[in-house]
């Protein structure tokens, strides 16, 4: 139940256009990680999943980063 004084059309009018994008999951040498693929081999990083507060340190696994996996065939 919604309670708002403006019209439920302006409240919910882009609500479809708002998708939530669909991640990966990844282990990355044995970090786990959510990614999103940009290319067939490419993927970005979007957050590292891990209880290791290392982990979070290591700059090739930072959100953003690009991994390619054609490299590691």
């Amino acid at each position: 139940m919604l309670y708002t004084i403006i019209p439920i059309g302006d409240v919910l009018r882009d609500i479809e256009k708002e998708k939530i994008k669909p991640y990966d999951e990844l282990t990355i040498n044995g970090v786990s990680c959510y990614v999103e693929k940009i290319t067939d081999f490419e993927y970005k990083i979007i957050r590292v999943h891990s209880s290791n507060p290392s982990d979070y340190l290591n700059n090739s696994l930072q959100p953003g980063s690009i991994i390619n996996l054609k490299n590691n065939l």
